[in-house]
C-alpha cells in the first residue's frame, strides 16, 4: 500500500494512492470545480493547522472535525459542502491517514462514502500489519 505525505510537521497527514501513485484526494481537491475551490483550499488548511499543533485535530470544535462512524473511529473534516474523511494511525502517533473527499449533498454522510473510508482502513491496517506500507516522496 502506497502512502503520499500531505502535510508532515508535530502531526503527519498521509493520503492513499493507487499502484501507479495517483493520490486521489489530492487530485479530487487538486482538479475540484471553481465554486468548491475555496472549501478545498479550506481543508486544506485545517491539514496544515492541525499538522502543526501539538493537538492535532483536538484543536477543531465538532462542528468542523467529527465522527462520521463512532464504531470504526471514521472522522471527517467539514468546509462548506466538502468532506474529507480519515482516521488515526494506529503504528505511530501523531499520524492520520485521508481516505478521499466528496461534495456532500444530504444532511448525513452518505453510507457508500463511509463504507469507502471503512475499507481503507481495513486495508491499511491489513498492510500495516504486513509491513507493506511505502511512503511515497515527490
Amino acid at each position: 500500500m502506497k502512502l503520499v505525505p500531505i502535510k508532515e510537521n508535530i502531526w503527519k497527514f498521509y493520503a492513499f494512492c493507487d499502484k501507479h501513485e495517483n493520490c486521489e484526494l489530492l487530485d479530487f481537491l487538486g482538479n475540484i470545480d471553481a465554486k468548491y475551490q475555496k472549501y478545498s483550499e479550506k481543508l486544506i488548511t485545517l491539514i496544515v493547522s492541525a499538522s502543526n499543533n501539538i493537538q492535532g485535530p483536538k484543536i477543531f470544535d465538532d462542528s468542523i472535525s467529527h465522527y462520521v462512524h463512532k464504531n470504526e473511529k471514521i472522522y471527517e473534516f467539514v468546509a462548506g459542502d466538502l468532506r474529507l474523511l480519515w482516521f488515526y494511525s494506529k503504528a505511530e502517533r501523531r499520524m492520520i491517514i485521508c481516505s478521499h473527499s466528496f461534495i456532500k449533498k444530504s444532511r448525513k454522510t452518505p453510507k457508500k462514502e463511509a463504507q469507502k473510508a471503512i475499507a481503507l482502513k481495513k486495508a491499511y491496517i491489513k498492510a500495516q500489519g504486513n509491513n507493506q506500507i511505502e511512503i511515497i516522496y515527490g
